[in-house]
């Protein structure tokens, strides 16, 4: 299950380009405090266009290991 999960996560991960400017939703900030309860799909889905670019959120905050594991306190940032 594992092994799964993480071919699953670097092939979505792989399907965005880095590069890729995230488009935010008007009134988005550029830093996020992750708050209790907070996952990447959701953030994804409160400020960009579509909650499946959640892997961009995770590419480009580097200080974030693993995607499932997002703690309270923690700032993402939104754009490069």
């Amino acid at each position: 299950m594992k092994t799964w999960l993480i071919a699953f996560t670097l092939l979505l991960t792989a399907s965005f380009s880095v590069a890729d400017a995230l488009t935010l939703k008007p009134g988005a900030p550029t830093v996020y405090v992750v708050k209790k309860g907070d996952t990447l799909w959701d953030i994804a889905g409160m400020y960009l266009d579509d909650p499946w670019r959640w892997p961009s959120i995770w590419n480009i905050n580097q200080q974030v290991s693993n995607p499932n594991l997002i703690y309270p306190g923690d700032r993402l940032n939104l754009v490069m």
